[in-house]
């Protein structure tokens, strides 16, 4: 996994339980040097993942999830069949119900994930657009992405406003970094880089940028395992 930070100099390695190797890297880090770097550093890796435990594998579902970008908590029910595939459906407000084969992780997991991204898309898009005309910045499309190394991007086009990528799992953070991590992509439709002008951009608008910076990288520690799930391709 590769993790971007902006206030990272240089490339770090680091091993976790969770991620297991997570390349730290600055924004401007050429993916194209990964080979060369883990091939240097490959005795300390492979000691690292050698002495890192592994976590429990996931076994039920979680009783609660908690939505802190949108002050929502869901309780999460139970209603097996063996005739449905797996869903999660809203049944009244702050109640979730899991259907269908729910056995085992490689079922109720895909569902849960699915409802994440629904809900992402529900909500996030409104919120930026909000954020972005009371900023006074103007942007086009707005999609909804689950990256392990991004929360979230911006891409610019020569012929008008640009696009702005964010993850779904901002969903799991508090509300003053996920408005940091929305501005951060709305200032880069003005300053591609991180230059001192763009911090001081940023900062024009949200004074507490740079705390919020170092609690961002504190954030995968919201993220539920659960959400980790990827569709096969």
């Amino acid at each position: 996994m590769i993790r971007r930070n902006a206030r990272a100099k240089h490339v770090r390695l680091r091993v976790t339980s969770d991620d297991g190797l997570v390349v730290v890297a600055p924004v401007d880090f050429d993916e194209r040097d990964i080979p060369g770097l883990l091939e240097a550093n490959r005795e300390w890796i492979e000691r690292a993942l050698a002495e890192t435990p592994r976590p429990e594998p996931l076994r039920d579902p979680p009783g609660r999830i908690e939505l802190q970008a949108l002050r929502q908590s869901w309780r999460v029910r139970l209603r097996p069949t063996i005739t449905q595939s797996a869903r999660a459906v809203e049944t009244s407000y702050g109640e979730l119900e899991l259907r269908g084969r729910i056995a085992g992780p490689t079922e109720w997991q895909p569902a849960l994930h699915r409802w994440l991204m629904r809900t992402a898309r529900r909500e996030l898009p409104p919120r930026l657009r909000s954020l972005a005309a009371r900023a006074g910045f103007d942007i086009d499309l707005v999609s909804i992405r689950c990256q392990r190394s991004r929360w979230g991007s911006y891409a610019s086009r020569p012929d008008g406003p640009g696009s702005v990528s964010l993850n779904a799992q901002l969903l799991f953070l508090p509300l003053p970094i996920v408005h940091y991590v929305m501005l951060h992509e709305l200032c880069h439709s003005l300053i591609p880089d991180h230059s001192p002008g763009f911090w001081e951009l940023l900062e024009k608008h949200l004074p507490d940028a740079r705390h919020l910076r170092d609690k961002l990288a504190d954030a995968p520690r919201y993220v539920p395992r659960w959400a980790s799930w990827r569709p096969q391709r």
